[in-house]
């Protein structure tokens, strides 16, 4: 199943997200900050258990999204 996400909104019409990769790393970014806004040790940065794989998840994910986007520039 395809997940849509509205993005943003201009004057005229809706922009959608439909790609796999860019909605799971923005779902990593909203685990990731929405945690470590409540965690001090991550805060602190010492990833507690919980936070060490979602701050993990987001990197890897970031690195892949970046990296693609570069190549699409090339």
């Amino acid at each position: 199943m395809l997940d849509i996400h509205l993005i943003s909104t201009t004057d005229k019409e809706p922009v959608v997200a439909t790609d796999d990769l860019y909605l799971r790393y923005m779902a990593a970014f909203e685990a990731s900050t929405g945690h470590t806004a409540d965690c001090a040790a991550c805060q602190a940065d010492q990833p507690c258990q919980t936070g060490q794989p979602l701050h993990e998840r987001l990197a890897r994910l970031q690195d892949a999204y970046s990296e693609r986007q570069s190549r699409r520039q090339r």
